[in-house]
This record gives structure tokens, sequence and C-alpha cells, in this order.
């Protein structure tokens, strides 16, 4: 049944007549006014999953968008493992999930002892409330793929930081002796 967005979160209010015959034969006629709520459709799609890597942290990451024509409230996604992976279960508040507006969700991945790299099998799981405080869940299994996080070299970092100082200190050592032998009077 259509109704439009303008009666949503609104009741309404129609009058039932109901006729039949009873055992005798006689006509019975009931009437009442039936109460109708109008409540909207929230329908959430968890799209574009993925890891990235974000400050050498890998990240579970990925979108939920709403294409009903009622705010989802409440918002959680929780990530959990499925079969034998060792990532750690991990919940995330996002807050509303507002009509026709993609949410991202960024999940940090931790694990259960040492990391297991390749492919990995997730359900991630997002809880809401609607308008009259229901609480929903809807669920999409995944499979996510972690790679190992390139090795950063620290010797190089500490270069980066010991050639400044080291040119700094010479030009200030230049600088000084420049100025001594132009202090000393010619003889």
């Amino acid at each position: 049944v259509y109704v439009p967005e303008t009666l949503k979160e609104d009741t309404l209010r129609i009058p039932l007549s109901i006729r039949y015959y009873n055992a005798h034969g006689d006509l019975q006629i009931i009437s009442k006014i039936v109460d109708f709520y109008i409540r909207g459709l929230i329908d959430l799609t968890i799209y574009d999953i993925e890891v990235i890597e974000l400050s050498g942290t890998q990240m579970v990451v990925g979108e939920i968008i709403n294409e009903g024509n009622e705010n989802a409230l409440f918002g959680f996604v929780t990530l959990e493992p499925l079969n034998n992976s060792n990532i750690k279960k991990q919940t995330q508040f996002i807050d509303e999930v507002e009509i026709d507006s993609p949410v991202p969700f960024n999940i940090p991945l931790e694990f259960d002892g040492e990391p297991r790299y390749g492919e990995h099998d997730i359900k991630l799981t997002v809880r809401y409330k609607d308008s009259l405080r229901d609480e929903i869940f809807l669920t999409h299994n995944a499979t996510i793929s972690v790679a190992e996080l390139p090795k950063t070299e620290s010797g190089n970092d500490l270069q980066l930081i010991i050639i400044p100082i080291v040119i700094t200190a010479a030009i200030g050592i230049y600088m000084i002796r420049r100025r001594k032998k132009s202090k000393i009077p010619a003889s």
C-alpha cells in the first residue's frame, strides 16, 4: 500500500464496518473506528567493504546507505570473525544513518595472537533503532584480504633527523671561526 511521505509518523482514523449473518440468519453489523500508525521505511545496504592502511594501522572500511524514507537511529557497526579467523570482535558507533546519505565506517583490525595474513571471512552487523525505538539488526557477510604491512626502516628516519643537525652544526662552527678570524687584528 502506498502512503505519501507527508503522512509518515501520523495516526490515521478510518471507519470500519463489518457485515455478516449469524447462525440464526440475522444480519449483524459492527462499526468501529480503526487507528493506523504510518511507520516509515528503513532500507539499509552495506557496500564497498575493504581493508586499507591508515597511519600504520589496517582498517576495515565500508559504507552504509539508507534507501528508505526514515532515518535509522543510534547506529552501531560490529565486526565479527567467521570460521577460523583470528580477528578480534569490535564495535563502532556511527550515530544516525540518514536517508540517501552514505555513512562511512572504519574499524581498526586487531588480532587474537599473531596476525594471519590472507583472506578472512567476517560478519558485519549494523544495529539501529527505528522511530518507535524498536531495535533492528542487519547482517552482511564478507571476505576481506589482510596483507602484511610494509616494514619501514627506522634508519632512514634517523638519518632524516641527524643530517640536518650535522649540517646546522657545521654552518655554526664555520660562522664562529669566521667571526674569530675577522676580530684578530692584523700584525
